[in-house]
């Protein structure tokens, strides 16, 4: 309670008074949660080495949890040597007792060969473990592993349904996937309109991917009636989160915007954009109105009128 808040005011002090008094008489929960204080500097300066001390305690004892914050620590290397072999012992401890996020990591330690040769199969096995457990990103990565026919029969049903489970759960990198796989056809028959939508599922999240593929589809006109003034909000915003790929697409529309869109602003403003000018008998109010509606297409895009 004390360390969070609930129902008290916050107190780190006491909060790891009480810890300490448990771990004193062995409990390993304790444990683990005075080595997170010192690991996350709860009241205190962060003191990585006391926080392996303490995760080694509660790890002997068989704690799950701790064995996957040293598997952690050895993986990135953080406070301690870089130590794929230690962090696959660890994590290994902690998946043979169910946890999800040490699954993972023995998957990702088998599938890219770090600390033990590369074994696709092995990878699989981990990754499907924590994948029947509702872990989204495992769920990907056995998505990925039907996708590629790695250690598997390449299979792009099988990857798109398992695409579909994390996307389900709101997963960006599957929801993107998912929508290219609708593009494409890959798996399942083509569907833009099913591909903009999970393009925006990910996109209403803040993925700068999904915001720039959104971007896309409309400058394609896939899904969507063509419209590059969408198009462009959409690269500028995605491009705003520092996304490169998605700055790349916004200078190139815009440079296209610069040479080709002023003639075809001219005659939609013309011909579509404003029936009032068609209307106008006075030819000063007819050119205003076709200015108006210049100017506020050129805003729009973002593009300074002239």
């Amino acid at each position: 309670m004390y360390i969070n808040g609930f129902g008290v005011p916050r107190d780190y002090a006491h909060g790891f008074a009480f810890f300490r008094q448990a771990a004193d008489q062995g409990n390993a929960n304790a444990e683990e949660m005075i080595g997170l204080m010192y690991d996350t500097g709860s009241g205190m300066r962060r003191d990585v080495a006391q926080a392996m001390a303490w995760y080694r305690k509660a790890a002997d004892q068989g704690f799950a949890g701790a064995q996957i914050d040293l598997a952690k620590h050895y993986f990135n290397g953080d406070g301690v040597p870089k130590d794929y072999q230690q962090a696959m012992y660890w994590a290994r401890k902690a998946a043979d007792q169910g946890n999800a996020d040490a699954q993972v990591m023995l998957g990702f330690l088998y599938y890219h060969g770090l600390g033990i040769a590369q074994d696709y199969t092995q990878a699989l096995k981990w990754y499907r473990a924590a994948a029947d457990q509702g872990d989204a990103g495992a769920e990907t990565k056995v998505g990925t592993i039907y996708s590629q026919g790695n250690g598997v029969p390449k299979d792009d049903a099988q990857a798109d349904v398992w695409y579909r489970k994390a996307a389900e759960q709101g997963f960006p990198s599957a929801q993107n996937i998912l929508a290219m796989a609708y593009v494409n056809g890959t798996g399942v028959s083509k569907d833009y309109a099913e591909a903009m939508l999970w393009f925006k599922k990910s996109a209403a999240q803040g993925d700068a991917e999904g915001t720039m593929y959104v971007g896309q589809m409309y400058r394609d006109g896939l899904g969507v009636q063509q419209d590059y003034f969408e198009a462009l909000i959409w690269y500028r915003t995605a491009a705003d989160k520092g996304f490169k790929t998605a700055q790349e697409r916004l200078d190139e529309l815009e440079q296209y915007i610069h040479e080709r869109i002023p003639a075809a602003l001219a005659v939609r403003c013309t011909l579509e954009g404003a029936p009032p000018i068609w209307k106008a008998r006075d030819a000063k109010v007819a050119m205003k109105l076709y200015d108006d509606c210049l100017q506020r297409n050129f805003k729009r895009l973002g593009v300074a009128f002239q």
